[in-house]
Order: structure tokens, then sequence, then C-alpha cells
């Protein structure tokens, strides 16, 4: 009967554990976006009030566009199972 198995040196060290960063991983670029969102909608009522009904329609068309396009853009970055097996 032949018994093979791992050879160790006498070295009985523990294994090593992952270092702990304690820094966090922040969003950055996420939070920007989300603050440019905020900014235009708290600025729809002031620019309403300060130029009138249509300007205030236009800074909420854009805060709604934005919105939109980095949905767009997220939505485009993720891996959607159902469209490879559909170009199979």
């Amino acid at each position: 009967m032949i018994v093979v198995g791992l050879i160790h040196e006498g070295d009985k060290r523990p294994p090593e554990e992952p270092s702990r960063d304690r820094s966090w991983d922040v969003p950055w670029r996420g939070l920007g976006w989300a603050a440019a969102f905020g900014g235009l909608m708290a600025g729809v009522p002031v620019v309403e009030h300060r130029a009138g009904g249509v300007a205030g329609y236009g800074v909420l068309l854009g805060a709604v566009t934005l919105g939109a396009w980095r949905l767009d853009r997220w939505a485009g970055r993720q891996y959607w199972r159902g469209l490879g097996e559909h170009r199979e």
C-alpha cells in the first residue's frame, strides 16, 4: 500500500491573517453624483422664485436627466446573464 502525503519542515507557524486596513473605501464618485442631484433638486425652488416657473422647470428637468443618465451608465456596466444567453 502506497501512502502519499505532504512533507513539512519543522516550521509550525500559524497561517497569516489578512491585514486589517482601517481605512474605508468611500465611493466618492457616487457621493458626488448624489450631491449634484441633491443640489439641483434643492435649487429648483430658489431658481423658480428668482427667475420664474419655466427656469425652475428647466432645472428640475436637468436634475431628472442627470439622475437618469447616471442610472443608465450604472446599468450599462452590470452583467446581465439573459443578454449573453440571448446572443448564443
